[in-house]
C-alpha cells in the first residue's frame, strides 16, 4: 500500500543513537525570549506603526513566572526598519511588584500621537479574586501617550471611573490594536477594544471604548448583545460600520464570534459565529490591510492559532469582501502558537508579532513580516480545478464485479518490490465478511482469484481487510492482513504470497485495522487505526498508533494520538515528507461538517501537532496516495469536500508536499471514477509502476441499475492528466481573453 511513501530512510547518527530532525522554528525572528534580560516570561504581543512608519513592539514582561498575576512590566521595543533591526528594550511601566499590561496601542494619523491604553491591579490579586469582589483592589484601565515616535511616554493617567461601570469586576484592554475610524459620521474617533465581567452574573462580554478629541479624553462605548465572550479586537469595515471579533467561550462551538456596529462603536447587533475562523478558545487579530479601489478588492488581514484542538498552528488569513470569507492563508507555525497582533508596514509587508515555541506557545515573541502575495488562496470548488477521466472505460479494470446479489467492497492493495507484482483483498458487503484475495503479475491488468489459498479462518474476519509488506530487523520479508473483528485478527504469508497462515489476533479493539503503516527510520513501524468507545463504531472516534520492532508479529500498546472535542478523526493515512525528516497524518473527520484533519510529527511519532483542518480540496474519506516521479503527491479518497462538485465520488488531489503544510489548495483534482450510488467509495489502493502509472483502486457501484459495488481499478500517468489540465485551462479561456 503506498510503499514509496515510506521510502525515505536517510537519518544521521551520533554514536548508535537516532538524532531526530530538529523542530521547524517559528517563521519570523524572534524578538523576546524566555529567561532574558530579566524577566521569566515574556507574553502579550501588540503592534503599532506610527505615521512616519517607525514599528512599535509591545508585550508584557513577566518578571517571576509565566502566570498573568505578580511583578509585570510593560515593554516595547522599537524598529525605523520596516522590523529588520530593533531598539534595545524599553519599560514604559514598572509599577514595583503589581501588574502592569494588556497592551493596546492606536495611532492617532491627524497628530500623530500614539495612545496606549493598558489594565492595572494589586500583583498579589489574582484573576478569580477579582472577579469574586474578595481582592485587595480591582482592575484598573489607564492610558499612556507618545508624540516623539514612542522613545518616550506619559506617565500612565488612570481613566477608571470613565470607561468601567461599577458592578464591573475584571477588565481587560485588548490586547493588541485599536483602530482610528477612517469614514462617515464618527470619522477621527479613536476605539480601543476591551472586554469586562459582570459582578451579578459574572457573565463575559466584549465592549469597546472610544476618544472622540483625539486621546484627550475617554469614554465607554457599547457592549456586546451576548456573552461568553472576551479579548477583542475591532476592524472598520466598507460603509463606516464596524465589526468586533472576540474570543468565544462557547466550548460546544470553537469559532469567534463576530458582532457589528452602525454608530461608531456605540451599539453593537449581529452577534454571530464565523464558522471559517476556527479557534482552540485564544486570543486573535484582525487588521485592515487596505480599503477596495478601482484597481483592487478591499483586503482585511486575521491571525490566530487556528485550531480547535490546542494552540497551535499560528496562521494569517485574509478576505476580499469585509470578513464575510477568508479565502487566503499562510501558516507562520504550525507548532505551539497563541496570541498575536498585526500591522501593515511601512513598505506594504504585513507584519505579524506573535507568541511561539517549540514545546510550548510561550517560549519567544517573534516578529514576522510577509507580502500580502505570499497568502496562499485557498477553500472552495473555484479554488481547485477538477481533471474527470471518470467516463473513460478503457482505464478500468473490474477485479471482482459486484452482481445482483452480491456486494464487493473495501479494497487494499500491496505492489511488491518487482513492480509488477499485485495483491489486493477485500470484504464481501459493506463492512462484511474478509475472504476474498486476488494476485496480478502484470500490474494490475489482468488478476486471478487466490480466496482457495487462504486459511479457512480468514473468511470469519470482518471489515475492511488490508495488506502490508513488511520486513523484520534481520531482513526477513512477511506479507500481513489485517481485518478489523474480532479484536484486529491476521494471516502472514512469508513466502512471497505463496501460502498464508493465521496468526494470533493482535487484541486490539477497533472500528477497522490499521488504515496506515509506516516504516521509521531505525526500522521499526508504526501503525495508526481508529476506534469508538470500546473499540465501538460510534462517537466520538479518536486514532490510536502502536509499533513493531519485529516485522509484524508483535506490536506496543496503543495509545490515542488524535482525539478533537466535537470532531471524528479517523481512518487515518501516515507519509513522509520528502526530505524524510516529517511524518504527516490526514484523517477522515466523520461529523462531515466542515473538512478533514491533518497532524505532523518530527520526532517519528513520538508527539504529534494537533489536528487542524486541512485544505478544502483535501476533504474526504479514507485517504491513501502516492509520490509521483516528479515529486508531487497524488492522493485518493472519497470525495466529502462542502460545494464540491464531485461529492460522493472517487477522486484524487494532486499538489505538493508543501501544498499540505501550508494549507495551499494543490493543484488540481482528478475525477477517477463515478458513483452510481451517489457516495459509497473510496478505501483506495494506490500504486505507482515503475514507468510512472498510478494504478487507483476502489470499491464502487460502477454500473446504474440493479447490480451491487464492483472492486474496480484506473489508471493513469501525472503528466498525461497536467495536459489534459492545461487542455481544459485553454478552451476554458474566451476568445482574446486571459485564463480565469
Amino acid at each position: 500500500m503506498a510503499g514509496n511513501l515510506n521510502a525515505a530512510e536517510s537519518f544521521s547518527l551520533q554514536g548508535n543513537l537516532l538524532a531526530p530532525p530538529p523542530p521547524v522554528p517559528p517563521f519570523g525572528s524572534p524578538l523576546w525570549a524566555i529567561r532574558q534580560d530579566g524577566y521569566h516570561t515574556y507574553r502579550i504581543p501588540a503592534l503599532a506603526v506610527t505615521t512616519k512608519g517607525t514599528v512599535l513592539a509591545f508585550c508584557e514582561g513577566r518578571k517571576n513566572s509565566a502566570g498573568d498575576t505578580g511583578d509585570i512590566d510593560l515593554l516595547l521595543k522599537r524598529s525605523e526598519d520596516h522590523g529588520r533591526t530593533w531598539s534595545a528594550q524599553q519599560i514604559i511601566w514598572d509599577d514595583a511588584g503589581n501588574t502592569c499590561g494588556n497592551p493596546c496601542a492606536v495611532v492617532d494619523r491627524e497628530t500623530g500621537t500614539v495612545w496606549l491604553l493598558t489594565t492595572w491591579n494589586r500583583g498579589e490579586d489574582r484573576e478569580i479574586q477579582i472577579i469574586a469582589k474578595t481582592s485587595q483592589d480591582t482592575r484598573r484601565v489607564f492610558v499612556t501617550s507618545s508624540t516623539d515616535d514612542g522613545r518616550t511616554w506619559t506617565k500612565p493617567r488612570e481613566i477608571t471611573a470613565d470607561v468601567k461601570l461599577t458592578n464591573w469586576t475584571w477588565y481587560a484592554t485588548g490586547p493588541g490594536g485599536g483602530i482610528q475610524i477612517e469614514h462617515g459620521p464618527h470619522q477621527g474617533r479613536l476605539v480601543i477594544p476591551c472586554d469586562h465581567i459582570e459582578a451579578d452574573t459574572r457573565h463575559y462580554y466584549s465592549h469597546v471604548i472610544y476618544s472622540d478629541d483625539h486621546g484627550k479624553s475617554w469614554k465607554l462605548g457599547g457592549s456586546t448583545p451576548q456573552h461568553q465572550v472576551n479579548e477583542c479586537e475591532v476592524v472598520e469595515l466598507t460603509g463606516g460600520r464596524l465589526m468586533l471579533n472576540m474570543r468565544n467561550y462557547d466550548r460546544a462551538k470553537k469559532n469567534r464570534q463576530v458582532a457589528i456596529s452602525d454608530d461608531g462603536g456605540l451599539t453593537w447587533k449581529e452577534q454571530r459565529h464565523d464558522e471559517a475562523l476556527i479557534e482552540p478558545i485564544c486570543q486573535a487579530a484582525i487588521q485592515r490591510y487596505r480599503w477596495p479601489d478601482a484597481a483592487h478588492p478591499g483586503v482585511i488581514l486575521f491571525s490566530n492559532p487556528a485550531s480547535q484542538g490546542g494552540r497551535v498552528n499560528l496562521t494569517v488569513r485574509a478576505s476580499f469582501d469585509d470578513g464575510r470569507t477568508w479565502p487566503a492563508l499562510r501558516v507562520l507555525h504550525a507548532g505551539p502558537s497563541a496570541y498575536s497582533d498585526l500591522a501593515v508596514l511601512g513598505n506594504g509587508e504585513i507584519a505579524c508579532l506573535y507568541e511561539a515555541g517549540a514545546a510550548n506557545a510561550y517560549e519567544t515573541i517573534t516578529f514576522a513580516s510577509f507580502p500580502l502575495a505570499s497568502l496562499a488562496r485557498v477553500d472552495g470548488a473555484n479554488e481547485l480545478p477538477v481533471v474527470d477521466i471518470s467516463a473513460e472505460t478503457n482505464r478500468h479494470v473490474v477485479i471482482a464485479a459486484g452482481t445482483e446479489t452480491v456486494y464487493q467492497g473495501h479494497p487494499t492493495t500491496l505492489l511488491m518490490p518487482d513492480g509488477k507484482t499485485m495483491f489486493a483483498v477485500w470484504s464481501v458487503g459493506h463492512g462484511g465478511p474478509c475472504g476474498p484475495m486476488a494476485r496480478s503479475d502484470d500490474g494490475g491488468l489482468t488478476w486471478r482469484r487466490l480466496d482457495d489459498q487462504l486459511p479457512p479462518g480468514f473468511a470469519k474476519y470482518r471489515n475492511c481487510p488490508s495488506i502490508y509488506r513488511l520486513v523484520d530487523p534481520h531482513g526477513k520479508e512477511r506479507l500481513w492482513v489485517f481485518a478489523a473483528q474480532p479484536l484486529m485478527p491476521r494471516i502472514v504469508s512469508e513466502d512471497g504470497g505463496r501460502t498464508w497462515k493465521e496468526m494470533e489476533p493482535l487484541g486490539f479493539p477497533c472500528v477497522m485495522t490499521f488504515s496506515s503503516i509506516v516504516r521509521l527510520k531505525d526500522g521499526r513501524y508504526l501503525g495508526l487505526y481508529h476506534k469508538g468507545p470500546g473499540g465501538a463504531d460510534r462517537t466520538p472516534l479518536g486514532v490510536l498508533q502502536t509499533m513493531t520492532a519485529d516485522g509484524g508479529l508483535t506490536w506496543s500498546e496503543p495509545r490515542v494520538v488524535a482525539s478533537v472535542p466535537g470532531k471524528n478523526p479517523c481512518e487515518p493515512f501516515v507519509f513522509r515528507s520528502p526530505d524524510g525528516a516529517e511524518l504527516c497524518c490526514l484523517m477522515r473527520e466523520n461529523t462531515h461538517k466542515g473538512r478533514s484533519l491533518m497532524m505532523f510529527s518530527r520526532d517519528e511519532g513520538a508527539t504529534w501537532s494537533a489536528p487542524v483542518d486541512t485544505p478544502w480540496g483535501l476533504t474526504g474519506d479514507r485517504h491513501l496516495g502516492v509520490y509521483a516521479p516528479d515529486g508531487r503527491l497524488v492522493i485518493a479518497f472519497r470525495d466529502q469536500a462542502l460545494g464540491s462538485a464531485t461529492k460522493g465520488h472517487f477522486v484524487a488531489w494532486v499538489g505538493t508536499y508543501d501544498d499540505i503544510r501550508q494549507s495551499r489548495p494543490g493543484q488540481y483534482r482528478l475525477k477517477l471514477l463515478h458513483s452510481h450510488a451517489g457516495g459509497d467509495c473510496g478505501y483506495p489502493g494506490m500504486e505507482l509502476l515503475p514507468d510512472g502509472t498510478i494504478v487507483a483502486t476502489t470499491y464502487i457501484k460502477y454500473r446504474a441499475g440493479k447490480e451491487k459495488h464492483s472492486v474496480v481499478s484506473t489508471r493513469f500517468k501525472l503528466d498525461e492528466m497536467d495536459r489534459r489540465r492545461a487542455r481544459d485551462a485553454q478552451a476554458a479561456t474566451p476568445a482574446g481573453g486571459s485564463q480565469p
